[in-house]
């Protein structure tokens, strides 16, 4: 079974595997057969307790359970993200060609045939990660049938044809998608201006578009934008303090362009109507800037426009990126979450920014930085303007 899955995936699908209880030969044939470098990333095995509790970060009652397989896939998938990460560190690819949508996290946990007679069920549960869909099996083994050996082949046999079967499809998912998403941007493309329309898209959500890039002399839809500093904000209104951010951060990283995302989303606030995005640009484009208008309130999917370029933030919206709360309370989640800045390279400038209600100066030290995102996030130190758009309304009695 291992040496069909050698020839069925190729390079096609990028592995690690993390088993429990069972899954010996699994991890065995993984690396068999010839070839097997092409798909098998890492492989391991938590048979202790204690081992399992570190992989997942919390305590463990029950070994075989549909959450501990979900988890330990997820786990799996989020170091398959660092390890193509590292690659690209350490050999100098061109991290934009590194194809993210192929790993896949596998977690096997399972209770199967011991020395002396187990009093409950010989069963299992596996799970696949592909990021971006999920798939979980639970296997109930009949007692007595097999040998202990043969449990354990019975069940890497069914993660083989797992793998097989799921891999296939997700790629064909992947490729149907994508044809679907180039022939509609096609159609999006040949819009020669923008329109109230096109804004009324973006709000509701319809369709495939997510972004426009405005600019003196074009509107783009969909953007994908390189080497640049996006800076995010409601701009209600802009200010000096968000040019000079923007201006500081490009400097501070050596990037050629600079845009000013507007978005029509947020997260903690209502929606902008569409009178008040059309206002707002008014005043942006009477400072001659770039801007990219978009229905995205996170800063994870932020990055759908970004590439080899950097965010930059106040202190005050660097603690919502990282805030569990904004991820289901999940801290895996918010992890997976993050590595679209490592899939992208994109960098997070943070700057520190007084809190009227503490009185106090807040800095990037005052708060988290994920281990996912150490080498992704700068504290842009000498940044100090503390202008606000609210108090810039309040002046002039909005």
């Amino acid at each position: 079974m291992s040496y069909i899955l050698v020839k069925q995936l190729n390079d096609s699908q990028l592995i690690v595997l993390y088993t429990a209880g069972a899954g010996a030969q699994a991890l065995c044939h993984f690396t068999l057969h010839p070839g097997s470098s092409k798909y098998a990333m890492e492989s391991s095995s938590f048979y202790a307790k204690g081992s399992l509790e570190l992989l997942l970060n919390r305590n463990i009652e029950k070994f075989v359970t549909e959450q501990v397989a979900e988890d330990m896939a997820l786990k799996a998938l989020i170091r398959s993200h660092e390890i193509l990460r590292q690659e690209y560190i350490t050999d100098k690819y061109d991290f934009c060609s590194i194809r993210f949508n192929t790993t896949l996290g596998i977690g096997v946990t399972a209770a199967i045939r011991s020395v002396n007679e187990r009093q409950g069920r010989h069963h299992a549960f596996i799970c696949l990660n592909f990021g971006i869909a999920k798939y979980t099996y639970y296997l109930d083994l009949v007692k007595g049938v097999r040998t202990r050996e043969e449990e354990d082949q019975f069940i890497s046999d069914i993660l083989f044809k797992l793998i097989i079967k799921h891999s296939s499809q997700h790629q064909q998912q992947i490729k149907e998608q994508e044809e679907e998403v180039l022939d509609k941007i096609q159609i999006l493309e040949n819009a020669k201006s923008m329109n109230l329309n096109l804004i009324k898209s973006l709000q509701n959500q319809t369709g495939l578009l997510n972004s426009i890039l405005i600019t003196a002399n074009q509107y783009q839809l969909n953007p994908i934008v390189q080497d640049a500093i996006i800076l995010s904000g409601s701009f209600n209104p802009i200010h000096f303090g968000h040019i000079e951010l923007a201006k500081m951060s490009q400097q501070l990283m050596g990037l050629p362009n600079v845009y000013f995302e507007l978005s029509i989303k947020n997260a903690d606030k209502q929606d902008i109507t569409i009178q008040d995005v059309e206002k707002r640009i008014e005043l942006m484009k009477k400072q001659n800037l770039n801007i990219i208008l978009s229905n995205k309130a996170f800063f994870k999917d932020k990055n759908l426009f970004l590439k080899n370029g950097a965010f930059a933030i106040g202190v005050d919206t660097y603690k919502r990126v990282v805030d569990v709360k904004y991820y289901n309370n999940s801290i895996q989640e918010r992890d997976l979450s993050l590595l679209l800045f490592l899939q992208n390279n994109n960098k997070i400038i943070v700057a520190p920014r007084y809190n009227e209600t503490t009185q106090k100066l807040e800095t990037l030290n005052d708060y988290e930085i994920p281990k996912i995102l150490e080498k992704n996030v700068i504290e842009l130190k000498e940044f100090r303007n503390d202008i606000s758009s609210t108090k810039i309304r309040q002046s002039e009695g909005n």
